[in-house]
Protein backbone atom coordinates (compact mmCIF):
# COMPACT_ATOMS: atom_id res chain seq x y z
CA UNK A 1 0.00 0.00 0.00
CA UNK A 2 3.15 2.52 0.82
CA UNK A 3 5.28 1.26 -2.31
CA UNK A 4 7.87 0.54 0.01
CA UNK A 5 9.86 -2.53 1.04
CA UNK A 6 9.04 -4.32 3.98
CA UNK A 7 12.11 -3.68 5.60
CA UNK A 8 11.25 0.51 5.47
CA UNK A 9 7.75 -0.89 6.71
CA UNK A 10 9.80 -2.46 9.89
CA UNK A 11 12.26 0.31 10.39
CA UNK A 12 8.79 2.99 10.81
CA UNK A 13 7.44 0.08 13.51
CA UNK A 14 10.25 0.02 15.24
CA UNK A 15 11.34 3.56 15.29
CA UNK A 16 14.75 2.92 13.48
CA UNK A 17 16.57 5.56 11.48
CA UNK A 18 17.09 5.08 7.44
CA UNK A 19 13.65 6.42 6.57
CA UNK A 20 12.55 10.30 5.46
CA UNK A 21 10.08 11.91 7.36
CA UNK A 22 7.52 12.22 4.41
CA UNK A 23 8.42 8.31 4.03
CA UNK A 24 7.87 7.59 7.45
CA UNK A 25 4.62 10.12 7.74
CA UNK A 26 3.17 8.23 4.59
CA UNK A 27 3.58 5.13 6.17
CA UNK A 28 2.45 6.10 9.97
CA UNK A 29 -0.77 7.17 8.07
CA UNK A 30 -1.48 3.95 6.51
CA UNK A 31 -0.82 2.32 9.67
CA UNK A 32 -3.12 4.64 11.65
CA UNK A 33 -5.74 4.16 9.07
CA UNK A 34 -5.84 0.32 8.23
CA UNK A 35 -5.50 -0.13 12.46
CA UNK A 36 -2.68 -2.72 11.66
CA UNK A 37 -0.65 -4.56 14.53
CA UNK A 38 2.42 -6.45 13.42
CA UNK A 39 2.43 -10.18 13.96
CA UNK A 40 3.75 -11.13 17.57
CA UNK A 41 4.71 -14.38 17.06
CA UNK A 42 6.93 -13.19 13.67
CA UNK A 43 8.50 -10.61 15.98
CA UNK A 44 9.54 -12.41 18.68
CA UNK A 45 11.22 -15.28 16.04
CA UNK A 46 12.90 -12.95 14.26
CA UNK A 47 13.65 -10.95 17.01
CA UNK A 48 14.24 -13.71 19.42
CA UNK A 49 11.98 -11.56 22.14
CA UNK A 50 9.25 -12.49 23.94
CA UNK A 51 8.29 -8.69 24.20
CA UNK A 52 6.96 -9.46 28.10
CA UNK A 53 9.54 -8.16 31.25
CA UNK A 54 8.35 -10.00 34.59
CA UNK A 55 7.95 -8.01 37.99
CA UNK A 56 8.89 -10.61 41.10
CA UNK A 57 7.74 -9.79 44.27
CA UNK A 58 8.74 -11.25 47.87
CA UNK A 59 7.15 -11.65 51.30
CA UNK A 60 9.30 -8.11 51.78
CA UNK A 61 7.84 -6.51 48.77
CA UNK A 62 4.52 -7.37 47.05
CA UNK A 63 2.58 -4.83 45.02
CA UNK A 64 -0.72 -6.80 46.34
CA UNK A 65 0.39 -5.88 50.14
CA UNK A 66 2.14 -2.92 50.05
CA UNK A 67 0.57 0.37 48.67
CA UNK A 68 3.74 1.94 48.14
CA UNK A 69 4.12 -0.68 45.45
CA UNK A 70 1.00 0.12 43.06
CA UNK A 71 2.14 3.61 42.24
CA UNK A 72 5.75 1.80 40.75
CA UNK A 73 3.81 -0.52 38.97
CA UNK A 74 1.73 2.10 37.52
CA UNK A 75 5.10 3.87 36.08
CA UNK A 76 6.31 0.47 34.88
CA UNK A 77 3.16 -0.44 32.96
CA UNK A 78 2.99 3.02 31.80
CA UNK A 79 6.67 2.73 30.25
CA UNK A 80 6.68 -0.74 29.09
CA UNK A 81 3.10 -0.01 26.84
CA UNK A 82 4.78 3.06 25.23
CA UNK A 83 8.05 0.66 24.65
CA UNK A 84 5.40 -2.34 23.06
CA UNK A 85 6.14 -4.66 26.31
CA UNK A 86 3.94 -6.40 28.50
CA UNK A 87 4.04 -6.63 32.23
CA UNK A 88 3.70 -10.11 33.79
CA UNK A 89 3.49 -10.75 37.61
CA UNK A 90 4.94 -13.37 39.62
CA UNK A 91 6.20 -13.94 42.99
CA UNK A 92 8.92 -16.16 45.17
CA UNK A 93 7.01 -18.74 47.31
CA UNK A 94 8.70 -20.57 50.41
CA UNK A 95 8.08 -24.36 50.80
CA UNK A 96 9.55 -26.09 53.48
CA UNK A 97 11.50 -23.04 54.33
CA UNK A 98 13.06 -22.98 50.94
CA UNK A 99 12.40 -19.96 48.76
CA UNK A 100 11.03 -21.39 45.09
CA UNK A 101 12.10 -19.82 41.64
CA UNK A 102 8.74 -18.94 39.50
CA UNK A 103 9.42 -21.39 36.20
CA UNK A 104 9.46 -18.42 33.75
CA UNK A 105 12.38 -17.36 35.27
CA UNK A 106 13.78 -20.59 35.29
CA UNK A 107 12.86 -21.54 31.87
CA UNK A 108 14.29 -17.90 30.70
CA UNK A 109 10.20 -17.25 29.62
CA UNK A 110 11.12 -13.26 29.61
CA UNK A 111 13.45 -10.72 28.44
CA UNK A 112 14.02 -9.23 32.16
CA UNK A 113 12.95 -9.46 35.55
CA UNK A 114 12.13 -6.29 37.59
CA UNK A 115 12.69 -7.13 41.57
CA UNK A 116 10.97 -4.85 43.70
CA UNK A 117 13.51 -3.61 47.09
CA UNK A 118 15.81 -6.60 46.92
CA UNK A 119 16.78 -9.61 45.64
CA UNK A 120 16.77 -12.37 48.05
CA UNK A 121 20.22 -13.97 48.52
CA UNK A 122 18.71 -17.63 47.81
CA UNK A 123 18.28 -16.19 44.27
CA UNK A 124 20.83 -13.95 43.62
CA UNK A 125 23.16 -16.98 42.36
CA UNK A 126 20.27 -18.76 40.03
CA UNK A 127 19.11 -15.09 38.40
CA UNK A 128 23.19 -14.29 37.68
CA UNK A 129 23.85 -17.61 36.43
CA UNK A 130 20.83 -17.45 33.96
CA UNK A 131 22.11 -14.35 32.60
CA UNK A 132 18.48 -13.03 32.83
CA UNK A 133 18.46 -9.33 32.04
CA UNK A 134 17.34 -7.35 35.54
CA UNK A 135 16.56 -4.96 37.57
CA UNK A 136 16.07 -4.09 41.13
CA UNK A 137 13.32 -0.78 41.85
CA UNK A 138 13.68 0.65 45.37
CA UNK A 139 16.63 -1.03 46.16
CA UNK A 140 17.74 -0.40 49.33
CA UNK A 141 21.67 -0.03 48.20
CA UNK A 142 23.86 0.38 45.28
CA UNK A 143 25.77 -2.49 46.01
CA UNK A 144 24.29 -5.65 43.99
CA UNK A 145 25.50 -7.31 40.80
CA UNK A 146 22.87 -5.87 39.44
CA UNK A 147 21.58 -2.20 37.81
CA UNK A 148 19.30 -0.42 40.84
CA UNK A 149 16.82 2.44 41.22
CA UNK A 150 16.75 4.43 44.46
CA UNK A 151 16.05 6.94 46.35
CA UNK A 152 17.88 9.07 48.91
CA UNK A 153 16.20 7.70 51.99
CA UNK A 154 18.71 9.12 54.88
CA UNK A 155 18.12 12.41 53.14
CA UNK A 156 14.00 12.28 53.11
CA UNK A 157 14.29 11.38 56.81
CA UNK A 158 16.87 14.42 57.27
CA UNK A 159 14.73 16.49 55.98
CA UNK A 160 11.43 15.18 57.49
CA UNK A 161 12.92 15.74 60.87
CA UNK A 162 14.09 19.25 59.83
CA UNK A 163 10.73 20.24 59.15
CA UNK A 164 9.66 19.24 62.62
CA UNK A 165 12.20 20.57 63.89
CA UNK A 166 11.38 23.97 62.19
CA UNK A 167 7.85 23.71 63.64
CA UNK A 168 9.41 24.28 66.56
CA UNK A 169 9.79 20.23 67.91
CA UNK A 170 12.41 18.96 69.70
CA UNK A 171 11.07 16.24 71.28
CA UNK A 172 11.15 13.81 68.74
CA UNK A 173 10.28 10.00 68.60
CA UNK A 174 11.74 7.93 66.00
CA UNK A 175 9.90 4.51 64.95
CA UNK A 176 11.21 2.22 62.11
CA UNK A 177 11.21 -1.37 60.67
CA UNK A 178 13.61 -3.69 61.66
CA UNK A 179 12.46 -6.48 59.65
CA UNK A 180 14.31 -3.43 56.62
CA UNK A 181 17.62 -3.33 58.16
CA UNK A 182 19.23 -1.49 55.50
CA UNK A 183 16.03 0.85 55.40
CA UNK A 184 15.99 1.46 58.57
CA UNK A 185 19.68 2.20 59.44
CA UNK A 186 19.59 5.22 56.53
CA UNK A 187 16.61 6.49 57.83
CA UNK A 188 17.74 6.37 61.64
CA UNK A 189 20.81 8.19 60.76
CA UNK A 190 19.40 10.47 58.93
CA UNK A 191 16.61 11.67 61.61
CA UNK A 192 19.78 11.37 64.35
CA UNK A 193 21.42 14.10 61.98
CA UNK A 194 18.89 16.97 62.28
CA UNK A 195 18.69 15.58 66.24
CA UNK A 196 22.33 16.25 66.48
CA UNK A 197 22.27 19.82 64.57
CA UNK A 198 20.09 20.63 67.72
CA UNK A 199 22.17 19.40 70.27
CA UNK A 200 19.06 17.79 71.93
CA UNK A 201 20.01 14.14 73.75
CA UNK A 202 17.90 11.37 72.67
CA UNK A 203 15.98 8.98 75.39
CA UNK A 204 16.51 5.43 74.46
CA UNK A 205 11.99 5.27 74.64
CA UNK A 206 11.98 7.34 71.91
CA UNK A 207 13.78 4.97 69.86
CA UNK A 208 11.44 2.39 68.40
CA UNK A 209 12.95 0.19 65.82
CA UNK A 210 9.89 -2.92 65.83
CA UNK A 211 7.38 -1.24 64.52
CA UNK A 212 7.02 -3.43 61.75
CA UNK A 213 3.42 -4.05 61.24
CA UNK A 214 -0.02 -2.43 62.58
CA UNK A 215 -0.18 -4.63 65.59
CA UNK A 216 4.04 -4.32 66.64
CA UNK A 217 3.79 -0.04 65.62
CA UNK A 218 0.49 0.48 68.26
CA UNK A 219 3.05 -1.36 70.98
CA UNK A 220 5.85 1.02 70.18
CA UNK A 221 3.26 3.74 70.69
CA UNK A 222 2.45 2.68 73.78
CA UNK A 223 5.84 1.81 74.79
CA UNK A 224 6.79 5.35 73.79
CA UNK A 225 4.02 6.66 76.29
CA UNK A 226 4.77 4.73 79.26
CA UNK A 227 7.98 6.99 79.85
CA UNK A 228 8.61 10.61 80.55
CA UNK A 229 9.74 12.74 78.88
CA UNK A 230 7.05 12.22 76.38
CA UNK A 231 7.68 13.52 72.72
CA UNK A 232 6.14 16.13 70.74
CA UNK A 233 6.10 14.58 67.23
CA UNK A 234 7.31 11.53 65.84
CA UNK A 235 9.31 10.81 62.75
CA UNK A 236 7.96 7.07 60.95
CA UNK A 237 10.24 5.51 58.44
CA UNK A 238 6.94 5.28 56.13
CA UNK A 239 3.95 6.50 55.82
CA UNK A 240 2.04 3.02 56.81
CA UNK A 241 3.80 3.30 60.10
CA UNK A 242 2.38 6.78 60.69
CA UNK A 243 -0.96 6.22 59.84
CA UNK A 244 -0.97 2.76 62.11
CA UNK A 245 0.49 5.12 64.82
CA UNK A 246 -2.43 7.76 64.30
CA UNK A 247 -5.30 5.79 64.35
CA UNK A 248 -3.78 4.06 67.60
CA UNK A 249 -2.87 7.53 69.34
CA UNK A 250 -6.45 8.64 68.44
CA UNK A 251 -8.14 5.48 70.06
CA UNK A 252 -6.13 6.33 73.14
CA UNK A 253 -7.42 9.95 73.35
CA UNK A 254 -4.72 11.82 71.87
CA UNK A 255 -5.63 14.67 69.60
CA UNK A 256 -3.53 14.45 66.64
CA UNK A 257 -1.45 17.41 65.84
CA UNK A 258 -2.38 19.45 69.50
CA UNK A 259 -0.89 16.30 71.89
CA UNK A 260 0.92 14.39 69.35
CA UNK A 261 2.72 15.67 65.70
CA UNK A 262 3.11 12.97 63.10
CA UNK A 263 5.27 13.17 59.52
CA UNK A 264 6.03 10.27 57.30
CA UNK A 265 7.96 8.81 53.93
CA UNK A 266 6.55 8.11 51.13
CA UNK A 267 3.46 10.25 49.96
CA UNK A 268 1.49 7.12 49.70
CA UNK A 269 -2.53 7.85 47.92
CA UNK A 270 -3.70 6.58 51.15
CA UNK A 271 -2.01 9.24 53.26
CA UNK A 272 -4.56 12.50 52.02
CA UNK A 273 -7.40 10.83 53.04
CA UNK A 274 -6.30 10.26 57.04
CA UNK A 275 -8.16 12.01 59.74
CA UNK A 276 -5.76 14.39 59.91
CA UNK A 277 -4.49 14.12 56.61
CA UNK A 278 -0.63 13.08 56.93
CA UNK A 279 2.34 15.36 56.20
CA UNK A 280 4.72 13.73 54.53
CA UNK A 281 8.03 13.63 52.21
CA UNK A 282 7.47 12.75 48.64
CA UNK A 283 8.78 9.87 46.98
CA UNK A 284 8.07 9.88 43.47
CA UNK A 285 7.26 6.17 43.41
CA UNK A 286 5.82 6.64 39.68
CA UNK A 287 8.91 7.99 38.15
CA UNK A 288 10.95 5.15 40.03
CA UNK A 289 8.76 2.60 38.08
CA UNK A 290 9.46 4.42 34.70
CA UNK A 291 13.28 4.44 35.06
CA UNK A 292 13.18 0.64 35.74
CA UNK A 293 11.60 0.28 32.51
CA UNK A 294 13.92 2.53 30.49
CA UNK A 295 16.82 0.61 32.33
CA UNK A 296 15.71 -2.84 31.79
CA UNK A 297 15.09 -2.27 27.81
CA UNK A 298 18.84 -0.55 27.91
CA UNK A 299 20.13 -3.97 29.45
CA UNK A 300 17.34 -6.24 27.33
CA UNK A 301 18.92 -4.28 24.40
CA UNK A 302 23.31 -4.90 25.71
CA UNK A 303 23.20 -1.12 25.63
CA UNK A 304 25.03 0.07 29.38
CA UNK A 305 22.46 0.47 32.00
CA UNK A 306 24.00 1.94 35.20
CA UNK A 307 22.31 2.33 38.30
CA UNK A 308 20.04 5.75 38.63
CA UNK A 309 18.71 7.90 42.08
CA UNK A 310 15.32 8.96 41.60
CA UNK A 311 15.48 12.38 43.62
CA UNK A 312 12.58 12.81 46.14
CA UNK A 313 12.22 15.28 49.66
CA UNK A 314 9.79 17.47 48.52
CA UNK A 315 7.66 18.17 51.50
CA UNK A 316 4.10 17.33 51.54
CA UNK A 317 2.49 19.62 53.95
CA UNK A 318 -1.04 18.58 55.20
CA UNK A 319 -2.61 19.06 59.11
CA UNK A 320 -0.36 16.09 61.17
CA UNK A 321 2.01 18.91 62.44
CA UNK A 322 1.68 20.98 64.82
CA UNK A 323 3.27 24.46 64.54
CA UNK A 324 4.58 25.25 67.98
CA UNK A 325 6.43 28.33 66.62
CA UNK A 326 3.13 30.23 66.32
CA UNK A 327 1.79 29.90 69.19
Amino acid sequence: MAGVSTATVSFVLNGKKGVSDSTREKIQQLIDETGFVPDNKSRRFYFNKNYTVTLVSSQKASVFDDIFYYEVVQGLDYRSGALGYNVIFTSIRKEDEKLILPNVIHAKDTDGLVFLHEIPVEVHGTVQRLGIPCVIVDAPTTSYDFTVVYTDYYMAAYRATRYLIDHGHKAIAFFGPSRAPVFHTKTFLGYKKAMEEIYVPIPFHWIQSEANDDESTCQALDKLLEDQPAPTAIFCATDMIAIAAMNHARKKGLHIPHDLSFIGIDDVMISKYVYPPLTTVRVDKFEMGRVAMDLLIKKINNEEATSQLVESGEIVERDSVRNLKQE
